[in-house]
């Protein structure tokens, strides 16, 4: 069950949120009454917290929008330096691991929060991230901190990194992985 589990995470969408926690389809269906016309074969639901799903003339997800920063994409890399830390030594401090750790706990309350149709207990929510976190532990070049985890890794565990974590997690939303930072 677990090793399906994590083929369901590895092979669900870009869009998707990345612990495959939301159910896309109820989500629309129960919001598509507030669906407006944005364009050619295009609509838009406005969602609390912000985010917005575009949706196409079959009311299939097309992509997403988060006005904050995507709490799935947030997820995702923080994922991989968790997987990173797991295997790559000296890829981070001891203090850094305790940043994106303490950086994780804060995360999870705010996306189990935010999940649709119904929210879900956050242990389930920290054992998706356990098995997100074991997905990428067989990616390639998970040593080699892109600039942009490098860039992560550094400032969640910084003052102004730490106060926007506090804002982006501060309006459970939808977790959703795009737009990515």
């Amino acid at each position: 069950m677990k090793a399906l589990l994590a083929l369901s995470l590895m092979a669900a969408p870009a869009l998707a949120d990345p612990l495959g926690l939301v159910d896309y389809n109820a989500v629309i269906a129960a919001n598509l009454s507030d669906a407006e016309d944005i364009g050619i074969d295009r609509r838009a639901i406005a969602l609390p917290g912000g985010v917005v799903l575009i949706i196409g003339p079959d009311d299939a997800l097309i992509t997403t929008r988060d006005p904050e920063e995507a709490l799935g994409c947030l997820t995702d890399r923080l994922a991989r330096l968790n997987a990173a830390a797991r295997i790559c030594p000296g890829v981070m401090t001891p203090g850094q691991a305790d940043g994106v750790d303490s950086a994780v706990a804060a995360l999870i309350p705010v996306y189990a929060a935010g999940v649709l149709p119904e929210p879900v207990p956050e242990v389930e929510v920290a054992a998706r991230y356990d098995l997100l976190v074991q997905s990428h532990l067989r990616g390639p070049a998970i040593c080699d901190l892109s600039p942009d985890a490098g860039f992560l890794l550094n400032f969640v565990n910084t003052e102004d990194g730490r106060g926007w974590l506090a804002d982006t997690l501060a309006t459970p939303r939808l977790p959703v992985a795009a737009p990515c930072f």
